[in-house]
C-alpha cells in the first residue's frame, strides 16, 4: 500500500485518485472460543475502511456507522456522478469529503443466508449490537459502549427486556424491508434467477 500511495504522489495522480483501503471480513483468530469469519462477533464482523483524497478528504476518523452496501453509491456520488435510486446502500460522501457525517441510527448485518443451520442477523447501533440466529440459538445482546470486547451477554435479563423487544422489533423491520425471509433461509441466487431473466435484466442494464 505504501509503494502505491507513493507512486501517486509522485506521478501527480494522488490528488485524482480515491483510495479505498478494506476488508470483506474480519478473523475471530480464537475470541470467544471461535475461529476463522462469517460470526456476528465484532472480531469477525467489524472492518477497516480508510478513504484517502488529498485536498478532499481530511484526516479524521469518523464514527458513522457504516456497511460495505455503503461503498458503491460513496464512490459513485465522490466521482461527481448520480446515485442510481435502486441502491440500498447509503450515500456517506458528506461525511468524508464535507465532514458532516449523517445521522445512521443502525446497521443490519446478515450471515450464513441460505443456510437455515448456523445462519444469523444482526443490527448494530452507536452503542448496542442485537444477534439472532435462524436455529434456535440464543440471541445476543451487547452493549458496546461498556462492553466493547463482548463478553457480557444480556439478552433475556430482566433488566433489559424493553430494549432487547425494541432492537428485535427493529432487526425484523430492516429484514422485511430488504426482502430477507429470516428466520427462514434466503433463497440463491441461481434458485431465484432463470438464465433468460438474467438475460433480460442485463439487457435492461445496458439499455
Amino acid at each position: 500500500m505504501g509503494r502505491v500511495l507513493e507512486f501517486l504522489d509522485e506521478s501527480g495522480l494522488a490528488e485524482n485518485t480515491i483510495v479505498v483501503f478494506t476488508a470483506d471480513h474480519g478473523d475471530l483468530h480464537g475470541s470467544h472460543n471461535l475461529t476463522r469469519k462469517g460470526k456476528p462477533e465484532d472480531e469477525s464482523l467489524h472492518i477497516p475502511l480508510m478513504v484517502r483524497w488529498p485536498k478532499r478528504v481530511a484526516s479524521a476518523k469518523l464514527d458513522t456507522l457504516a456497511t460495505s452496501i455503503d461503498l458503491m453509491p460513496t464512490l459513485i456520488a465522490m466521482a461527481g456522478l448520480p446515485v442510481p435510486d435502486r441502491c440500498e446502500g447509503r450515500d456517506l460522501s458528506a461525511a468524508l469529503v464535507q465532514g458532516h457525517p449523517p445521522q445512521v441510527d443502525s446497521v443490519y448485518t446478515q450471515g450464513a443466508m441460505t443456510t437455515a443451520k448456523g445462519q444469523w442477523r444482526a443490527l448494530v447501533t452507536p452503542t448496542h449490537k442485537l444477534a439472532l440466529y435462524g436455529n434456535g440459538e440464543t440471541p445476543k445482546l451487547f452493549n458496546l459502549e461498556k462492553d466493547p470486547y463482548e463478553m457480557t451477554n444480556l439478552a433475556g435479563t430482566r433488566e433489559h427486556a424493553a430494549l432487547e423487544k425494541e432492537l428485535r422489533a427493529q432487526l425484523m423491520s430492516k429484514a422485511k424491508q430488504t426482502g430477507d425471509p429470516f428466520p427462514a433461509a434466503a433463497q440463491k441466487a441461481k434458485v431465484l434467477y432463470s438464465d433468460e431473466e438474467a438475460k433480460r435484466a442485463q439487457g435492461r442494464a445496458g439499455a
